[in-house]
This record gives C-alpha cells, structure tokens and sequence, in this order.
C-alpha cells in the first residue's frame, strides 16, 4: 500500500479508518507527504495491490 499525503501532519486522522479496515491484517505500507495530488480538493491518495491466493 501505498499513501500520498499534502499534509502528513494529518497522519492520525487516517490511522483509525485504516486500523478498522485491516484488523490484525496490516499490509506494508509506504507513508509519502506531497506538495499536491492531481485534484487540487483532494489530501490523501491510496494506491494498494492485493493477490487473492488459490
């Protein structure tokens, strides 16, 4: 997972949707603050891989 940030002072806001959303499942992750994100509206930007196994 990767995570785009304008303002990594906002870092705790994010971590409580993301504890909830992967429990005790935490995929390595990247944490990137940015000067801007295509959107000029937008603060984060989530860019995540995921293998679903056989």
């Amino acid at each position: 997972m990767l995570v785009f940030m304008t303002d990594i002072t906002e870092r705790a806001a994010i971590n409580p949707a993301r504890i909830a959303y992967f429990g005790e499942h935490k995929p390595a992750s990247t944490l990137v603050e940015v000067s801007g994100l295509v959107d000029p509206r937008m603060k984060v930007e989530i860019e995540a891989v995921a293998y679903i196994g056989d």
